[in-house]
């Protein structure tokens, strides 16, 4: 199985790393791209890409199981199903990893319907849904989920607003890196 997890990682938290770090404990043969969003990508605060890419380089330096794609990097955003489908020309058995908290937006994402028709989801669920919640989200929609449970405190928004304790939440590498370039200033 390859696990495409994509994402703003914003900063990459080790929230991040806890959720590949899952995926392959789950599947140890398994094979994880781990892909951030361009530039160009619609999101308040989002910091330069060659930042978020050296970060998740740093992270996953000693995973020989995770790849840190700068695929979306390369071209305009067109989407994760546009992704997806430039991948599988290179790798069988595809499957996208998401948080349960992005389902409420689910039928925002860019040709949502045939997304799910046409890839499997693992769905990290937080401790503050249900699988039966996360279901109503896509209900009318046929697709093919599977569930894991995962709690993490903190995202990456709370990092990038300081809030108390933050830095534990952060790789040692990332934060130093953080650090040294002076990033999420305000």
């Amino acid at each position: 199985m390859v696990y495409v997890y994509g994402g703003s990682f914003n900063p990459p938290t080790l929230a991040h790393k806890r959720i590949v770090d899952t995926l392959l404990k789950e599947d140890p043969q398994a094979k994880v791209i781990v892909i951030p969003v361009g530039n160009d990508y619609k999101k308040s605060g989002l910091i330069d890409v060659k930042h978020r890419l050296h970060m998740l380089d740093v992270m996953f330096s000693n995973e020989p199981n995770v790849t840190i794609s700068d695929l979306e990097t390369k071209r305009p955003y067109q989407g994760t199903l546009k992704t997806l489908d430039e991948l599988s020309t290179h790798y069988d058995k595809l499957c996208y990893v998401i948080g349960s908290d992005q389902l409420p937006e689910f039928e925002t994402w860019i040709n949502y319907k045939t997304l799910l028709e046409k890839y499997p989801f693992v769905i990290m669920m937080r401790h503050d849904m249900q699988k039966e919640d996360a279901e109503r989200y896509v209900k009318d929609f046929t697709h093919h989920f599977t569930y894991i449970s995962f709690s993490e405190p903190m995202s990456s928004s709370d990092i990038r607003l300081k809030k108390q304790g933050y830095k534990k939440y952060l790789d040692k590498a990332v934060l130093d890196y953080i650090e040294k370039q002076h990033l999420y200033k305000e």
